[in-house]
């Protein structure tokens, strides 16, 4: 179980929100001429090639919240996680308060018996190693076979 809260104060007054779908679709990799990607961020080795199917392009704003939550629960094979975030942003210009909310909740089930592991160190789940290797020197083992479901929502509302 976890929480967050930040509060921002942007110290040029400007503000964008925006996120990729929670596919991949594209090429590893940038350019010189372009080392953004499509998560915005810069970082080395970016994942490139799918567009932001939320964005709200750049809007002046006084100060923001941040409110978040999350829960992780797992027992063997089966395993329950699901976070909430809301973002309370108060823009220039005496405008509407604006809420930007999102949540996802996600139940899976390893077939093969594998069990989601947590790592205390890094705070988070670690990968999962398969039970038997779907490759062997001797043929084909089963490898690892989940099932799973995912659920999520993104909105904005104003006060």
């Amino acid at each position: 179980m976890g929480g967050a809260f930040w509060y921002g104060n942007p110290g040029n007054d400007r503000m964008r929100y925006s996120t990729i779908p929670e596919f991949y679709i594209g090429a590893f990799g940038s350019s010189a001429a372009n080392p953004v990607g499509t998560s915005k961020v810069a970082i080395p080795d970016i994942a490139n090639g799918t567009p932001p199917f939320v964005d709200t392009g750049t809007f002046f704003c006084n100060n923001f919240q941040h409110y978040g939550g999350e829960l992780v629960w797992v027992h063997g094979p089966l395993s329950i996680q699901t976070e909430a975030m809301l973002a309370v942003v108060n823009p220039q210009n005496n405008l509407t308060q604006m809420h930007y909310k999102g949540a996802y909740a996600f139940v899976s089930y390893f077939l093969t018996g594998e069990s989601r592991p947590y790592d205390k160190k890094a705070g988070a789940l670690d990968r999962v190693k398969p039970l038997e290797n779907f490759r062997t020197d001797t043929g084909c083992g089963w490898g690892a076979w989940e099932v799973a479901s995912r659920f999520s929502y993104t909105s904005r509302g104003e006060e």
